[in-house]
């Protein structure tokens, strides 16, 4: 029987995006004595007759016994239906799943109708709350460019970002070395939401922080942390 890890990567066409999902994944196998893994990376651009060729080509890669290791249940396909699929092949091939950002833990012996609920329900508020942010900000550009808003913004334009007066939050939480970058935003962003601000993305968040000479050191010393715990 394999005990191969793989950490599976789907990813827009963001460098930092990468970055980001190879860290969490690092950090979660080191931590769980899953190394060493190797990767397998998707574009989300790519077309779907290639994705699904990569999909097949990871399936037969993972052998019995092998663990496949993903930042979050949307980095598994495109909609319910492709991560749940895929779910079923893998589970029959008695390949175990780690979901990080779900805290989920997959394997052929633990298999429920409970389990196959949870990641309908959670996969079904996902994109129900990307539907709803990506609608408001629709809805909100159009209102402005009714009133004859000049979209888009100014050239050598300054303005602050939302995420400053959460900067000192956001300092303290990765110099306590204890939680993840993406506890991190959750924080700040039930943060934003009780000041009725709108969240900022996990992406926006990362930029913030590489624009910030000490929440940058800061969080480099956090990966430092992260990748060499024993």
């Amino acid at each position: 029987m394999s005990n191969k890890t793989i950490g599976y990567i789907r990813v827009s066409t963001e460098k930092q995006d990468l970055q980001n999902q190879e860290h969490s994944i690092l950090t979660y196998a080191n931590a769980h004595t899953l190394t060493p893994v190797e990767f397998i990376e998707i574009k989300i651009s790519t077309r779907k007759d290639e994705e699904d060729r990569k999909i097949n080509d990871l399936i037969e890669q993972l052998k019995e016994g092998d663990t496949l290791i993903a930042a979050d249940l949307f980095r598994l396909g495109r909609s319910v239906k492709g991560v749940v699929a895929l779910i079923d092949k893998l589970i029959k091939n008695n390949i175990n799943i780690h979901v990080i950002r779900e805290g989920l833990l997959i394997n052929p012996t633990n298999r429920n109708p409970f389990m196959d609920f949870q990641i309908n329900i959670i996969m079904s508020f996902g994109q129900l709350e990307r539907d709803l942010i990506s609608s408001r900000t629709k809805d909100a550009l159009a209102s402005r460019k009714a009133r004859g808003v000049k979209l888009g913004r100014k050239k050598g334009s300054g303005a602050p970002s939302k995420l400053q007066p959460y900067r000192k939050d956001i300092l303290e939480l990765l110099n306590t070395g204890g939680v993840s970058i993406s506890s991190i935003s959750s924080i700040v962003n039930a943060k934003m939401e009780k000041d009725e601000i709108k969240p900022a993305s996990y992406q926006t968040l990362i930029a913030y922080i590489n624009k910030d000479k000490e929440l940058k050191k800061a969080r480099e010393n956090f990966n430092k942390k992260s990748l060499f715990a024993s």
